[in-house]
C-alpha cells in the first residue's frame, strides 16, 4: 500500500483554485485531510494504538498532544504507572490537579505521519480529501452570499459521494495493508517525531 502526504493535497489544492489557496496554508490543509482520516476510520483502534507515548510535566493542569493523536486511552504518572483522571479536550489533557508536576506519558490512536509531521493518507483517498476541503475553502463565501445554492450543493454532494467512496474502499482494505500500518506505529524514528518535534 501507497501513500501520500496531506502537503500534496495543499499542492493540488493550489493549483486548482488559486486565488482562494492564497489565503490559506498548508497546516489549515493538514487539519482538514485530518478530518477525512478520523471521520472514514470509525474505528481506529485496530490500527494506530501507540503506547507509553512521552509528554513530559503538565503546566496548571494543562498538557497538549501531538497533533495527529485520534483518542486518548489513558494518562499514567511516569514514575509510579499510576493511572490518572484526565479530560482529552482539542489539543490538550486536563488533569484534575494543577498542582500535577511529575511526567507523564499515554496510551492513545494516532494517524501516521510524515517526516515533517503532516498525516499520511493511503492512497485513493485523495478526491475525498479534496472535496472535503474545496467545499471548507468555499464554506464562508455561501455562507457570505457570493456564490449561489446550485453550486455550493454541487460541492455538497461531490464531497459526500468521494467520503462514501472512500469509506467502502477503506471497509476493503486487506490485512496486508493494515500490518503496514502497525509497522509505522511501532516504528522507533517515527516514535521519536511524534513524542519530539511535533508535540507542541
Amino acid at each position: 500500500m501507497r501513500y501520500f502526504s496531506s502537503r500534496e493535497i495543499y499542492a493540488r489544492l493550489s493549483s486548482i483554485y488559486r486565488k482562494k489557496m492564497a489565503t490559506i496554508d498548508e497546516i489549515t490543509i493538514m487539519r482538514w485531510c485530518a478530518e477525512v482520516m478520523t471521520e472514514i476510520i470509525r474505528d481506529p483502534e485496530n490500527f494506530f494504538y501507540i503506547e507509553d507515548m512521552a509528554l513530559g510535566k503538565p503546566k496548571n493542569g494543562l498538557i497538549s498532544v501531538p497533533m495527529n493523536v485520534i483518542k486518548v486511552s489513558s494518562v499514567k504518572d511516569k514514575t509510579t504507572e499510576r493511572n490518572l483522571t484526565y479530560r482529552f479536550v482539542g489539543n490538550y489533557i486536563h488533569l484534575n490537579s494543577a498542582d500535577f508536576q511529575t511526567d507523564i506519558v499515554i496510551n492513545c490512536y494516532a494517524l501516521p505521519i510524515d517526516e515533517d509531521g503532516f498525516p499520511l493518507i493511503c492512497e485513493g483517498f485523495e478526491k475525498a480529501c479534496e472535496a472535503y476541503c474545496a467545499v471548507n475553502i468555499y464554506r464562508e463565501d455561501f455562507m457570505e452570499g457570493k456564490i449561489d445554492v446550485n453550486r455550493w450543493v454541487a460541492l455538497e454532494q461531490e464531497k459526500e459521494s468521494e467520503l462514501n467512496a472512500a469509506q467502502f474502499a477503506w471497509r476493503d482494505i486487506d490485512r496486508n495493508y493494515v500490518q503496514d500500518l502497525m509497522n509505522i506505529m511501532v516504528n522507533q524514528g517515527y516514535k521519536k517525531i511524534i513524542n519530539g518535534k511535533f508535540t507542541r
